[in-house]
């Protein structure tokens, strides 16, 4: 039961969900692969964010038309967060199962990451 609370904590408090995931679960291989999850869904919303900013910016310098487009960008920003909060939902059940899950576009879209995530000890090998 212990393990599931956990994973629960991970994927509703983000990176102090994590770290706490992290630290208290570490002999958990379950509990491991689902704070690395929770971490993987952060780190993409937090790209949508940043490629938003950027590319909204650069569309303020274009007169009476940038400003509409960087505000309609921001629909996609929107569609990903119910995207990462579906699959969040799906990471919950997949915890309370004792499922690991694979989150489709998101893993391989994180992928560079890796060797972030062997230095804090979430590597999936």
């Amino acid at each position: 039961m212990r393990e599931k609370i956990l994973c629960l904590v991970a994927y509703l408090f983000s990176i102090p969900g994590i770290v706490i995931a992290r630290i208290w679960g570490s002999k958990s291989k379950l509990c491991l692969h689902h704070a690395r999850h929770s971490l993987e869904l952060f780190f993409f919303i937090a790209f949508l964010f940043v490629a938003w900013y950027i590319v909204s910016y650069a569309l303020m310098f274009i007169p009476y038309g940038g400003f509409p487009i960087a505000v309609a960008l921001f629909g996609i920003v929107i569609a990903g967060i119910l995207f990462s909060l579906a699959l969040c939902v799906i990471g919950i059940v997949g915890a309370f199962t004792r499922k690991p899950v694979v989150f489709p576009f998101v893993s391989s879209f994180v992928g560079p990451l890796e060797p972030l995530f062997k230095l804090i000890g979430l590597s999936e090998g």
